[in-house]
């Protein structure tokens, strides 16, 4: 009896979010209301951060998070004063100490919460802000082992877009042409980006939609969300372009955009994933072309330092953000950064902590995030997503830095995900075929088995799978594809990460031993050096 009341709030929050949509097209933001709201929230902070507790957590009576902090010990008046003592920061690492925090696998409905006395399996969308109405759902995809929802809020994509305002001014590419190069729905990154960007008043020029139908087909409700968008867009100032099918091997078109753009304008702005921008600069360094004046807006994989020189091999400029799916936007480059991948933490918005754990000041540690603004789609506190960082305060004089945000995170990665194509997929979905899947069909042990993450000499992600020459024959073809087949078998969004993988070459089987790890242990996942 459940399903039918969550279609119909289904249909009803997709109705507030197409009806508000013109609004939200025919309103865009000003560089001064994007600093000012930023400003504001950063002197807010703190009043701001007991405000959120209040609504989303200790008035919420189903929060999740209610059992730790009455575990803890923490009501809400302590709360209260334990800021004003020692600021949101100090609060949080005090509660971490005390097990106030959520694994991923936890907020995910992947495993239960243990905490001492205390243990309970939350289904996902327990997480979920409760004050909040009118947003677009969707699912973010498998990638983990089970498909969650993701919701597309206006509010929060106009209080984003502040971000990217700064972004523009910082890069000087308001008056740049620009293009995008991402999925549509069921993924929520490319119309996401492209809503935010329009309210900015700067809508991406083209939309190159990736993967075509062929290859990757897209659901009847995703196709229709699509339409309804682009369609409410068609009644408003500001329009957003039709996304224009391209799979992997057609990186081309998009280099002959750029081109085009160079010869009229003299710039040109790509954003994409990091290794479709690798991927636009080898098809255009294979052409012996340069592509100074193009800025490449990327994300959503880390920015090594082997993709990094080779998007400044034909002379792109390189600007990285960090985001993830259940924050939004987490950092955004700095304008001054010495190495690839130096964020500004957006701390207006959110906090952020680290686990010591024993390990030195100048190595990355685990991250953990809270997010504090009424208008955000998850209630996270104290929460893990699988990132590791380095964190460092200092003043810089770039827009970001100028307006308050000294939080610096870099040298990000993830050791919980895998990311290729910009497209990742959970560790523990790897372990699982190579301990179970591959065992079961093509014989030997979960021993015999290994994946191995590296990089290439085009500076692309690869996955090896070692498989040990003692099973003996195998069909190569047949394995890829059980692997392929069990990494997308859980929605279209899972199958489109799968095809994705499948076309850029991400996966190779080598049969070699699996290799030991310095400490003599046999691991299911590596990475290189």
């Amino acid at each position: 009896m459940d399903g039918f009341p969550r279609i119909v709030r289904s249909l009803s929050n997709r109705t507030k979010f197409l009806l508000g949509l013109s609004q939200f097209l025919n309103h865009p933001i000003t560089g001064e209301y994007a600093r000012q709201t930023i400003a504001r929230r950063l002197e807010q902070r703190e009043e701001n951060f007991i405000r959120f507790m209040d609504r989303c957590i200790f008035s919420h009576a189903a929060s999740p998070y209610l059992p730790l902090l009455r575990q803890a010990g923490c009501s809400f008046s302590d709360v209260i004063s334990e800021v004003k003592k020692q600021g949101v920061e100090g609060l949080l690492k005090a509660l971490k100490d005390s097990g106030v925090w959520i694994s991923a696998d936890e907020y995910k409905g992947l495993k239960p919460v243990r905490r001492g006395n205390f243990e309970q399996l939350f289904r996902a969308d327990a997480f979920d802000n409760p004050n909040k109405a009118g947003s677009w759902g969707t699912h973010s995809g498998g990638s983990s082992g089970r498909p969650i929802q993701s919701h597309l809020y206006l509010d929060t994509l106009a209080e984003r877009a502040c971000y990217d305002h700064l972004m523009f001014t910082t890069l000087d590419l308001h008056d740049t042409p620009l293009a995008v190069w991402y999925p549509t729905l069921p993924g929520t990154v490319g119309i996401s980006n492209v809503l935010r960007y329009c309210k900015i008043g700067r809508p991406p020029q083209r939309w190159f939609r990736l993967l075509t139908d062929e290859v990757a087909p897209i659901g009847f409700d995703s196709r229709l969300a699509n339409r309804a968008i682009l369609l409410s867009s068609r009644f408003s100032k500001v329009k957003i372009p039709n996304p224009e099918p391209l799979d992997l091997d057609q990186a081309d078109v998009v280099v002959d955009w750029i081109l085009d753009m160079l010869d009229k304008h003299g710039k040109a702005a790509m954003q994409t994933y990091v290794s479709q921008a690798v991927r636009v600069c080898v098809a255009a360094s294979g052409r012996g072309l340069d592509l100074e004046g193009t800025v490449f807006i990327v994300g959503s994989e880390a920015l090594t330092k082997a993709k990094f020189q080779q998007i400044r091999s034909v002379n792109g400029r390189v600007f990285p953000r960090y985001m993830a799916s259940e924050l939004g936007s987490i950092g955004m480059g700095c304008g001054e950064a010495a190495d690839a991948d130096d964020y500004h933490l957006l701390s207006d918005m959110i906090a952020m902590i680290q686990d010591g754990g024993g390990r030195p000041e100048d190595e990355p540690r685990p991250l953990y995030f809270t997010t504090f603004v009424g208008s955000v789609p998850k209630v996270l506190l104290n929460a893990e997503i699988g990132d590791t960082g380095l964190v460092t305060r200092k003043a810089c004089g770039c827009t970001f830095g100028e307006i308050g945000l000294d939080t610096h995170v870099s040298r990000i990665r993830n050791y919980a995900q895998t990311s290729a194509e910009g497209m990742s997929m959970g560790i523990a979905v790897l372990r699982r075929i190579v301990e179970e899947v591959l065992p079961a069909r093509h014989g030997g042990s979960p021993l015999d088995y290994q994946w191995v993450e590296s990089e290439d000499d085009s500076a692309f992600t690869k996955l090896t799978l070692r498989v040990h020459p003692r099973i003996g024959p195998l069909d190569h073809a047949k394995m890829t594809e059980d692997v392929l087949a069990e990494m997308g078998r859980h929605d279209q969004f899972s199958r489109r990460y799968a095809e994705t993988w499948r076309q850029a070459g991400s996966m190779h089987i080598e049969r070699v031993p699996p290799e030991l790890t310095q400490g003599g242990k046999l691991v299911p996942f590596l990475r290189a050096s």
